[in-house]
């Protein structure tokens, strides 16, 4: 897990959304017009109330997929009846992640070239050096991609490439590493999982040996709460 990527999760703004949403009967936004400190303790009764309801309905929260933040969304989740529709809290998460991540893509020169590349094709398969001549070739708003931000090197890129990976992946990109081929010829594979567009397979590179493909994984690290977490 990248430090950019768990920053970019932990920044999610959710007041937006919430403040939008059908709010409950006994609403405490009506006593926002009581002066001094008369509208504090109904502020605090309202959390207070919503942490109780937590506290009973944690157990039985389920949630069909655990994001980065499982902890955070599983209290959540068990609070949020009490001041909101069910539901609400994970629509607004989603919703403002997704967002930012977009700005993240956006002005990041490889991300945002990756990601044009894949809404065209459902998989990808070749060399840093391959993808690096694409994108170097690249000039949509008439200007040389190199002088963009592009990357100078094909090593270069694929570093780039390992820091979007969270980002690409939670819009549907799928982006692996490995080495094949008995040269142990390094691999870079694409997958787009959204992609509407039914395209052919788009390969550039292939290596002339049959070995076995090897996906890196991080390991998972749940936490008390995540573990805890009865299956949907």
């Amino acid at each position: 897990m990248s430090s950019a990527g768990m920053m970019l999760t932990m920044l999610t703004v959710l007041t937006q959304n919430l403040a939008n949403s059908d709010r409950p009967s006994n609403d405490v936004s009506k006593h926002a017009g009581l002066s001094g400190l008369r509208p504090r303790p109904l502020i605090l009764g309202a959390l207070l109330e919503a942490a109780s309801h937590g506290l009973r309905t944690l157990s039985g929260v389920c949630l069909k997929r655990l994001p980065r933040m499982a902890d955070f969304a599983l209290w959540a989740t068990a609070c949020e009846t009490a001041l909101w529709p069910a539901g609400t809290f994970m629509r607004a998460y989603e919703e403002n992640r997704r967002a930012a991540i977009e700005g993240v893509i956006e002005a990041d020169p490889v991300a945002d070239h990756v990601r044009d590349m894949m809404a065209k094709a459902i998989t990808w398969t070749g060399r840093a050096s391959d993808l690096h001549r694409i994108g170097a070739d690249r000039s949509p708003d008439g200007c040389s991609a190199r002088s963009s931000g592009w990357p100078k090197s094909p090593r270069a890129l694929a570093g780039r490439l390992r820091r979007a990976q969270t980002s690409l992946r939670a819009l549907g990109i799928e982006i692996t590493f490995s080495r094949e081929g008995r040269g142990g010829t390094r691999i870079i594979r694409m997958v787009s999982r959204e992609n509407p567009s039914g395209a052919t397979v788009s390969t550039v590179s292939t290596v002339r040996d049959d070995a076995p493909f090897e996906p890196e994984q991080a390991p998972l690290r749940p936490s008390h709460l995540h573990r805890a977490h009865k299956e949907c």
